[in-house]
């Protein structure tokens, strides 16, 4: 007697999303050392000692005395980060993405899957969060706070002399004009940002900025665009993953195109690098990527449980069960903190 097949009238077999790439690939590279600390409450401290000579004084005389250094102790308070997204009971009658929905699964099971797939996208969410606010602080100096309670601005106390505007006195020096001295402007930055102890390495700036400077008579017959000389893959591989793009070098500095595209929270698309200005930064850097955790009470109860996860850098995921939903939120109290002055200099290259 001849088996007949059981045969499934549908079947999902692809599924395919993609994502853009986040804004996190700078903050590695701008705020190289990570620190973490159980309180809000930060301070910097800072001194600048340029390379300072000593006179001559004849074997008879009394030197003179010598200006003494001294520092300055900034207070922070570090901004929270926070999302909240639900799962109700309709959520769990939909088949989630990419699962074949004509196979029967128990309701835990769904249940976990969709627990944690908010997870990855709040923590996705705090990440690029960061990256916008280490993309702000180094082009601007300082990071905007605002949100709920929140209305303030981070002042890194940035010296004017980094952020220059290469055409406020003559409008033909922005780097759109074919007679722009591109490579003095560069080379002055750099020679400035020496003078507080660090050296450029990356130039970093919009795709179309980026061509203005290329586009440069003086630029193109410096530039070394072979990528082997600065290393395999790593870098050919920052543009899937991270959006940018490595153009070449002049002299060990890297230029890098990167626009940095993000959704803010009322749905529109913005790009994160300014329009106007390319970064020149040093990745040799003392610059702080800082954790810290404000006092929030659930948290602190529900460490006792099972609700509650706190990872290694203070992020904090909570579950909380309501009558018909269930609630995930995310807290991350953290911010990048430009404790090294001279690593960052900016031109504003358009008007």
């Amino acid at each position: 007697m001849a088996t007949i097949p059981e045969v499934a009238y549908k079947s999902l077999v692809a599924a395919v999303e993609n994502t853009q790439p986040g804004l996190d690939g700078l903050v590695t590279a701008l705020f190289p050392n990570v620190n973490v600390k159980n309180t809000q409450y930060i301070e910097l401290d800072k001194r600048y000692n340029r390379a300072r000579v000593a006179t001559f004084v004849n074997p008879s005389a009394v030197a003179d005395g010598t200006e003494k250094l001294g520092f300055e102790r900034v207070p922070f308070k570090l901004p929270t980060i926070q999302d909240v997204q639900s799962i109700t009971g309709e959520d769990l009658e939909m088949v989630s993405f990419g699962v074949e929905p004509y196979v029967t699964e128990q309701l835990s099971a769904i249940i976990g899957r969709e627990v944690r797939r908010v997870v990855d996208d709040q923590r996705g969410l705090v990440r690029n969060k960061l990256g916008l606010m280490a993309i702000e602080e180094a082009f601007n100096g300082s990071i905007t706070v605002i949100g709920k309670g929140e209305n303030r601005v981070l002042d890194f106390g940035r010296p004017a002399d980094l952020f220059v505007d290469v055409g406020a006195s003559d409008p033909n020096q922005y780097w759109a004009n074919s007679g722009a001295a591109v490579m003095s402007h560069v080379e002055d930055m750099l020679e400035t940002m020496g003078q507080y102890g660090s050296t450029g390495n990356l130039l970093i700036g919009r795709p179309d900025v980026i061509n203005d400077f290329l586009e440069n008579l003086t630029v193109r017959e410096r530039l070394d665009n072979r990528r082997t000389e600065i290393g395999g893959e790593t870098f050919r591989n920052l543009f899937a993953t991270r959006g940018m793009a490595y153009k070449g070098s002049i002299d060990g500095l890297e230029i890098w195109s990167y626009s940095g595209y993000y959704v803010k929270p009322d749905g529109t698309t913005d790009r994160a690098i300014p329009y106007d200005r390319v970064l020149i930064a040093a990745t040799n850097n003392a610059n702080v990527l800082q954790y810290g955790r404000a006092p929030i009470i659930p948290t602190l109860i529900g460490e006792m449980g099972s609700l509650v996860t706190v990872d290694s850098t203070n992020y904090q995921s909570i579950l909380v069960p309501g009558r018909r939903d269930l609630e995930i939120e995310a807290i991350q109290t953290a911010a990048p903190l430009q404790a090294d002055i001279g690593a960052f200099g900016v031109l504003k290259v358009r008007p």
